[in-house]
């Protein structure tokens, strides 16, 4: 039974309006907790709507037919060939020897002047050294005298024709001079192409006629200088030895058993420590159809590119082939190295769908590159299409919807 609590009438009425208001505040704290409660699901809700809108555009993109034609958009299939194996093998550095050329004089003499040393970079034509040659001396002799042959039978020709117009000279004798005339030319002629294919140098920079300019061939560099002033010559003595170091070939010795797998047109890629982190790659150009009777190997030779010089004669280097077994069965996926663009530190291809201008953005897993083909290993089979040219404007113009949405 509980017991009764008697309130007297005036503590009653003092305590009316404590329960009112205390009433009221019960009432207020219900709302507020209310709306709090709402309004985190409502910006839950707002957030997963977001959500799905952005993934649902992240997978594609769409161009204009206008846009299209602007970007040259190029699609292509994909390509499924055999494996391509990379074989290794250890090289040397050598010139190109269809870009070598000896400097060897055509007469004898005594060398008076040398203007290159082994090192230096000399230009077509530029003056190597300086030969004093009593062969062409003699041969400016014959010159002065066929000179003089020649100014007496023109003299002589000229006073004909002026006797044969007046008639006091007979036909005979015009037409005998005219012969003598040609005669000496063409035998002054030919001692001044002797002179010039000797080097003759009379005349230039002070020198006298007995001096020879010993001249490059080509454009290259001095290998080998074999000369010094005042040494003789003879004919065909080698004095110096230039090569264009612009191309070079690596000379690479590859097994007995792997041989087979190498052809002239191979792929190749030459590392050294001179490059660095550059990789140069050039093609096969010979495979040597003897072996070396001690090490059972064959000297393959890959010709590349050494504009910049920086690959030495005689260095080693690693080559690395690129090779098609015909035994494997094994395949592999490859595309254009343009088709391949980095989306977020991932590699993406754009493959058409049916809807025209419409493209999938697809994500896969890249290989190494040669010859502008990418290995793919996941992410495409060899029914797909990918876009090569204009996939960079496909690229771009992701970006810029994705950034339209975000504002």
């Amino acid at each position: 039974m509980r017991p009764t609590i008697v309130v007297h009438p005036k503590v009653r009425l003092r305590l009316a309006p404590l329960v009112a208001a205390t009433s009221l505040l019960l009432t207020a704290l219900t709302a507020a907790s209310g709306c709090r409660s709402e309004a985190p699901h409502a910006e839950s809700e707002g957030a997963e709507a977001e959500e799905h809108h952005d993934e649902g555009n992240r997978g594609a993109v769409e161009l204009s037919p206008e846009s299209m034609k602007a970007a040259g958009v190029e699609i292509v299939p994909v390509v499924e060939r055999p494996v391509v194996t990379a074989l290794r093998a250890t090289g040397t550095i050598e010139a190109n020897q269809q870009r070598m050329q000896e400097v060897t004089p055509l007469v004898s003499g005594r060398v008076e002047k040398v203007f290159a040393v082994a090192g230096s970079q000399v230009r077509e034509g530029t003056i190597l050294a300086l030969l004093s040659s009593p062969e062409v001396a003699e041969l400016h002799g014959k010159e002065l005298e066929a000179r003089s042959r020649v100014d007496l039978a023109t003299s002589t020709l000229r006073r004909l024709q002026r006797l044969t117009e007046l008639g006091a000279a007979a036909g005979k004798d015009l037409a005998a001079a005219e012969s003598e005339a040609a005669t000496a030319n063409a035998e002054l002629q030919h001692i001044r192409g002797s002179l010039d294919a000797l080097g003759s140098d009379e005349g230039q920079n002070g020198h006298s006629i007995s001096t020879v300019a010993i001249r490059a061939p080509i454009s290259g560099t001095v290998t080998e200088r074999h000369v010094n002033a005042g040494a003789g010559v003879q004919p065909g003595t080698p004095l110096f030895a230039l090569a264009d170091l612009s191309t070079v070939w690596v000379v690479s010795n590859v097994p007995e058993s792997q041989v087979s797998m190498l052809h002239v047109g191979t792929v190749a890629r030459v590392r050294s420590s001179a490059l660095g982190e550059t990789i140069a790659q050039g093609r096969v150009t010979y495979v040597d159809p003897m072996l070396n009777e001690e090490t059972r190997t064959a000297r393959v030779r890959v010709e590349v590119a050494n504009t910049a010089q920086k690959l030495r004669i005689g260095a080693f280097v690693e080559t690395d082939f690129e090779s098609a077994s015909s035994m494997t069965t094994a395949t592999e996926l490859v595309v254009p190295e343009a088709a391949v663009q980095t989306l977020e530190s991932k590699q993406v291809v754009f493959i058409p769908t049916e809807k025209p201008g419409h493209f999938e953005v697809r994500e896969i897993q890249a290989g190494t590159q040669s010859d502008g083909l990418r290995r793919v290993t996941s992410g495409l089979t060899a029914k797909d299409r990918v876009v090569t040219r204009g996939s960079f404007v496909l690229k771009t113009q992701m970006l810029k919807g994705e950034m339209g949405e975000e504002h």
